[in-house]
């Protein structure tokens, strides 16, 4: 964790703090700008809280999943400067093992083969990957993703928060309890899985709300359709267990049932995704 590698990563600190004001998206009435900037410092810090955590305490790069995605990423950045062909392929998918991609590559990494793999996805690779394009994006090292990463989470938390919290008062109080959670400072951040997870738990929500409650129809399908790829990609299972949530919040809308009804509910899915994610 050097100083300079943080001064080579403040300028997509603030690239990141400029889109997530600016864009349409995640703006939210009853939430001023002081108050998104304030959390999203936060959230800043907890992820550089979390580095040091981890480069003081548990060193042990190859087993900690804050860096061995990006290790592996960088592995796969090297592909890209010395064979942007097979770059392609990999990033594609569209590579057999009989190219020897996997002696080649893959075996050089700590990640991308899982000891015990389960059959129906492997994560790993997609945080390999998408570490690698940041990589390409950055051109810098560990803390520029690590920041990229926690905006994702915090325009997720940023799009759940307008979706589900209709009373525009009760917005910057949400954000506001959630925000300062040190589960979500620390864990919710860095090249963890979970930053992508929140993102991709975000843009369902936001889609699902527009595909029925506004007359952006096919922005909210297309939105939805995204947000679900990225769930699917990172944790499947995530989706069954915000299904029941979504089919009781139809029914309180339509029965027009009191509002604390449906917060119970939430308040109830909140728990299994603590509990499945």
């Amino acid at each position: 964790m050097q100083l300079t590698d943080f001064f080579q990563a403040l300028p997509w600190l603030f690239i990141g703090l400029a889109v997530i004001l600016r864009l349409k998206a995640l703006k939210l009435s009853g939430v001023t700008s002081a108050l998104i900037a304030i959390l999203y410092s936060f959230k800043m810090l907890g992820t550089l809280a979390l580095q040091w955590l981890y480069t003081y305490y548990y060193p042990h790069r190859d087993t900690a999943d804050i860096f061995r995605f990006y290790d592996d990423g960088l592995i796969l950045f090297e592909i890209a400067k010395g064979n942007m062909g097979h770059y392609t392929r990999i990033i594609c998918g569209l590579y057999d093992p009989v190219d020897g991609f996997k002696s080649i590559y893959f075996e050089q990494m700590n990640s991308w083969i899982k000891p015990f793999e389960g059959g129906l996805y492997n994560d790993n690779i997609i945080m390999i990957k998408l570490n690698s394009m940041l990589t390409i994006i950055t051109q810098s090292g560990y803390e520029a993703n690590s920041l990229l990463f926690s905006a994702f989470a915090f325009s997720g938390l940023v799009l759940i928060i307008k979706t589900v919290v209709d009373n525009p008062e009760w917005r910057s109080h949400a954000l506001l309890i959630i925000g300062l959670l040190p589960s979500y400072l620390l864990f919710l951040s860095r090249g963890l899985k979970e930053s992508v997870l929140l993102i991709g738990a975000g843009m369902p929500f936001l889609g699902y709300y527009n595909a029925f409650n506004s007359n952006n129809k096919w922005l909210g399908i297309v939105q939805l359709a995204i947000g679900c790829w990225l769930l699917i990609i990172i944790k499947p299972y995530f989706i069954a267990s915000i299904l029941p949530a979504i089919l009781v919040y139809q029914i309180t809308q339509r029965l027009k049932l009191q509002s604390y009804f449906s917060w119970g509910i939430w308040g109830v899915n909140y728990r299994n995704w603590s509990h499945f994610s």
